[in-house]
């Protein structure tokens, strides 16, 4: 395979940045080394099928694009003829993996979105083409390709998972030394940017006309809604720390978050139509029905259907209880329920049970 390419140096160890179409990505040579018990010397984690879809309805929508170029290793020396300056023609040969260090979402994404999502259509496997950083560990003086895979791998995720927000690093960066001492007496960095996510997540729902949550969150210096910020961005806590979902940006968590809460509304439409009567979206809705959001999130990955607003209404249909108007009216089951957390917890549990035992049932079918 040969590929126009630029190249680059850092430290005196080459780079080559090109791009690849859609097609070329879909080719069965390129792959990530898996860590499993079979594969103990792979460094890279298991796909989520889940957030992989979600990659793929994005791009699919011709207003979305994605400019972050996925890092790949080639083990086998390439050889690189220039043509003018840096750039020139990279040769790899044809037998070569292109093994996925960064980007193996985004690879899967594409994938899927060129064999087509329902109701999404297709992804051009020519027309598309996405930005693509090549390494060459043989170039790198180290014969042990693995390990220089395994350090950027490493060094970049742990990096991007320490701060999920990017406008987090960005507060933290321009504070002073003495207000970074303080920030010790506001928590610990991760709590504080989980709250940062809380809150933009909260903002972005209550801006958004086609969200359920459009205006209904009260943030300070305005009149009373149905739930305070304070009482909305506790409860998203675990959906932040869920091993799933804190995986996603804030983007798509927002969107995730909606179509959850979209498929309560088709459900619970007396419920949201006189939401005053109603406790579904007041401080006892939103922190049991963030907590079941983890469950019915792995149940749908589980069984590989989207975090749509279709899927979700299909599995909580699936519930004998808690999916109803009635269920959540102020004088019925969850109105009644007191305003602990001790209590938000226990119907959130008898929720998750629900779901699970619906879940069971759709599997038997």
């Amino acid at each position: 395979m040969e590929l126009p390419a630029f190249k680059i140096k850092q430290h005196d160890i080459p780079l080559y940045v090109t791009f690849m179409t859609a097609e070329q990505l879909c080719g069965e040579n390129v792959k990530p080394d898996v860590w499993s018990p079979q594969n103990p010397e792979g460094y890279q984690r298991t796909l989520q099928k889940s957030r992989a879809r979600l990659f793929a309805r994005y791009i699919l929508n011709t207003q979305n694009i994605s400019p972050p170029a996925v890092l790949l290793s080639i083990r086998e020396p390439v050889k690189f003829e220039e043509i003018g300056g840096q750039y020139g023609r990279l040769k790899i040969p044809d037998n070569a993996i292109f093994w996925v260090v960064d980007g193996q979402h985004r690879i899967e994404g594409i994938r899927m979105a060129v064999r087509g999502l329902r109701g999404c259509g297709r992804l051009s496997p020519t027309d598309f083409t996405l930005p693509v950083i090549i390494m060459c560990p043989p170039e790198m003086g180290c014969d042990d390709a693995r390990y220089r895979e395994a350090k950027q791998f490493v060094g970049i995720n742990r990096t991007q998972k320490r701060v999920r927000v990017d406008l987090s690093d960005r507060f933290i960066a321009r504070l002073t030394d003495e207000q970074r001492r303080e920030l010790m007496v506001l928590g610990t960095i991760t709590k504080l940017e989980m709250t940062k996510a809380a809150v933009e997540v909260a903002d972005r729902l209550n801006n958004d006309p086609g969200s359920p949550w459009y205006q209904k969150i009260t943030i300070p210096g305005q009149r009373r809604r149905l739930v305070s910020q304070k009482a909305f961005t506790d409860s998203l806590k675990p959906v932040l720390k869920d091993p799933l979902l804190s995986q996603l940006t804030i983007a798509e968590l927002v969107d995730v978050i909606n179509e959850y809460w979209k498929a309560w509304q088709r459900l619970c439409p007396t419920a949201f139509e006189k939401p005053e009567e109603h406790v579904i979206q007041k401080t006892t809705g939103v922190f049991v029905l963030h907590d079941l959001l983890t469950e019915a999130a792995a149940v749908l990955d589980y069984l590989e259907r989207d975090w749509t607003c279709e899927d979700f209404e299909w599995i909580l249909s699936m519930m004998d209880k808690g999916n109803s108007s009635e269920f959540w009216h102020k004088d019925g089951e969850a109105g009644s329920v007191g305003t602990s957390m001790k209590a938000f917890r226990n119907l959130a549990e008898e929720l998750k049970r629900s779901l699970k035992a619906g879940a069971f049932k759709a599997i038997r079918r």
